[in-house]
């Protein structure tokens, strides 16, 4: 586990998301931001429906 991490994809939290987002709008661009926002909302969704994780 790194450092501030979470030691699996199944720990991660609502809040990890939400200072993840966070960071991306203060450090990229809004549409460079937003684009990895619906990357992870994409990776999200596929690890639930094909029940990855809950």
């Amino acid at each position: 586990m790194r450092p501030g991490g979470v030691p699996s994809i199944a720990a991660v939290q609502p809040l990890h998301v939400a200072t993840w987002i966070e960071i991306q709008t203060r450090e990229r661009s809004a549409p460079t931001a937003k684009q990895s926002l619906a990357a992870v909302r994409h990776l999200s969704d596929w690890l639930v429906v094909d029940q990855v994780c809950r």
